[in-house]
Order: C-alpha cells, then sequence, then structure tokens
C-alpha cells in the first residue's frame, strides 16, 4: 500500500455518508462504484480484524491508489478505519468512520446536504441516551459517532443552547435537557398509551415477573415506549426508544396485523425469533374507534416458559391489554374465529 500524501484533507465520515448508498467508498466522478464496501459497512459477514481492499481503476485519474478499510469493535459500535488511500486525486482520506452494527443510521441515510448533514448528526447524538446513559461526555460523544472532539463540542454546545441537553457545570457532562421532557409529555398527550397502560403493566410484571414491554409501530419499525424489568437475574432488556423488527418477535408479529386480525388473535406466541432461546406473549391495544395503538408484551428466557406457562401468560397478557383498550374507550366486540 502506498502511504497517504498530505495533500489535503476529507473526513472519512462524510465520506462514508455520501457514499454508503450505492455501498461504494470509492467511484469514478460519474459516480461509478469500484469497490463494494458492502460487507464492510454492516459487518455482518465479515469478522473483526478483517481488511477489505478496494483496488482503483489504473486508467482514471482521479485514483491513483488503493484503500484498506478494516472492521473494529469498540463499545458495541462497528467502525471503518481507513488506513490508506484517496478518494480523489489530490484527496486523502483520515480518521475513521463510524458505523451502527445494523447499518448507517436511517437519519445519516438522508443526510444529502450540509444542513442536512447536522441535523442527522445531532438526531444520532440524541441517541446515545438510554436510561443506562443519561449523561455523555464531549469525548465519549466524539468516539462512540466517530467525529472530530471539536465537532461533537460544536453539536452538543448548540443542543444546549436550544434546550434539549443540559451541562454540569462542575463535569461538564450533558444530560437531557427539559425541551425533550416536553416533546415526551406531547407525544404522551397524543398517544396516551403509556400512561394509562403503565398501572396495568405493573400488576401484570408483579403477577408473571417477566419483563412487560410496550410497543407501537411506526413504518416498518417498532419501538419500546415503556418497559418494566423482572426481578430475575437472567431477564430480556429492552431500552425504551429501541427501533425493532416488525418481522420478529410477538409484539412484531401483533403489530404487522390489521386491527381485526389482531382482535380475533387475542395473543401471539413467539420461540426464539428475534433473541435465541427467548419466548414472548403479546397481545393487541385498541383505541375508541377500534384502531390498533400499541402491543403489549411479556417476555422472558424460553425455559420459564415451557410446560404450558406461555399459554397461561398468553391469557394474562390478554386480558391486561383489553384491560388498557377500555381505559382508551374501547369497546370489545366478540371475537370471531
Amino acid at each position: 500500500m502506498v502511504p497517504m500524501r498530505d495533500t489535503g484533507q476529507h473526513d472519512a465520515l462524510e465520506v462514508v455518508e455520501q457514499s454508503v448508498e450505492r455501498l461504494a467508498l470509492f467511484g469514478h466522478r460519474r459516480g461509478e462504484a469500484c469497490g463494494d464496501l458492502s460487507r464492510a459497512r454492516t459487518g455482518e459477514h465479515g469478522k473483526v480484524g478483517d481488511v477489505f481492499e478496494i483496488a482503483c481503476d489504473p486508467g482514471a485519474r482521479a485514483f491513483e491508489r488503493a484503500a484498506e478499510v478494516s472492521i473494529v469493535i469498540q463499545h458495541g459500535v462497528a467502525r471503518l478505519r481507513v488506513t490508506a488511500g484517496c478518494l480523489l486525486e489530490r484527496t486523502p482520506l483520515r480518521g475513521r468512520a463510524t458505523v451502527p452494527l445494523n447499518g448507517m443510521s436511517k437519519y445519516v441515510k438522508r443526510a444529502t446536504s450540509e444542513g442536512a448533514q447536522t441535523v442527522a448528526r445531532a438526531a444520532t447524538l440524541l441517541d446515545l441516551y438510554t436510561p443506562e446513559r443519561r449523561e455523555v461526555s464531549v469525548g465519549e460523544a466524539a468516539m462512540m459517532l466517530g467525529l472530530a472532539k471539536s465537532t461533537a463540542h460544536r453539536l452538543l454546545a448548540t443542543l444546549r443552547d436550544c434546550g434539549y441537553l443540559r451541562q454540569d457545570q462542575r463535569s461538564g457532562r450533558y444530560a437531557l435537557g427539559a425541551k425533550v421532557l416536553m416533546l415526551a409529555r406531547a407525544y404522551d398527550a397524543d398517544h396516551g398509551v403509556p400512561r394509562l397502560a403503565r398501572p396495568v403493566m405493573e400488576r401484570l410484571r408483579d403477577e408473571v415477573n417477566e419483563t412487560v414491554g410496550l410497543y407501537v409501530r411506526e413504518g416498518d419499525a417498532r419501538y419500546c415506549i415503556e418497559r418494566l424489568e423482572s426481578s430475575h437475574d437472567m431477564r430480556l432488556v429492552v431500552n425504551v426508544g429501541q427501533r425493532m423488527p416488525l418481522d420478529r418477535g410477538a409484539a412484531g408479529r401483533i403489530l404487522s396485523m390489521t386491527p381485526a386480525q389482531a382482535w380475533r388473535a387475542g395473543a401471539v406466541i413467539t420461540r426464539a425469533e428475534r433473541v435465541p432461546n427467548a419466548c414472548g406473549v403479546a397481545a393487541g391495544i385498541f383505541d375508541a374507534e377500534a384502531r390498533l395503538v400499541a402491543a403489549l408484551d411479556v417476555t422472558g428466557p424460553l425455559d420459564r416458559f415451557g410446560r404450558g406457562q406461555a399459554e397461561r401468560y398468553a391469557a394474562r397478557v390478554a386480558s391486561a391489554a383489553q384491560e388498557i383498550s377500555a381505559a382508551l374507550g374501547h369497546r370489545p366486540i366478540e371475537r370471531t374465529p
């Protein structure tokens, strides 16, 4: 490999953001792909330390080199590390690009302009916050997002000035601000499901001592909007706000149905669909217009759902879902096969 020339700089993260749709880091000026980065981008088919060499077209003036891109895993994030090469003539790469294990964020995929890219990065930064990670430093944000510290600092400071983050004056770390709470209250006022469901979920969790979750559908995915964990040492953990598939898992199966189908099904049981050795039981929640607005589920290790236990939980979950539906104004009709 020929080392990089010091003739200009280009942010590797921006290169991946601009090129990920065609799965090529390097291409002709006309946009023709010279190399396939699909394995390196997702990390699904490669292993840690794999090196992906992208050969450049020797007949193209724009490409004089090849590049090495390797996968490294750090803090649950797959990183594409560019070690040599140039995107265009006199435009070498430096740094590393960060890509989630399940692929590039949907926000980043849509970032086609400088302004949109800034919004995308801010949204991805807010995604770092979870119930377990309530504060983030500049260095942590830069490392997890693959940004320069100056860029991470600018994003954090802007979100702080807008009220979406607040900064601890002693530690300098950033936590969620009051504006996020206002958005959460607006969402709750629009849906009303988490507030009405929580007392029922607490009783269900105490009765079965398994993790209880509440999910809503957004497009082709589902999101956890409330969850209560069991007291068992071994349990399934799902973060509020976590994006999950519709085609795997009991709650996803329910939310994939039409309201009529979900009502007739009552409850759905799935085994080892999304998580190996796990079992899920879910039922639909309906509003006053008989719309399917959410799914209630109970999940846990498969060995605790055997010997008819899953079927018993199904009856209890269906009953709890009906109770929440009634609080939303739903008037049930007799189920037909």
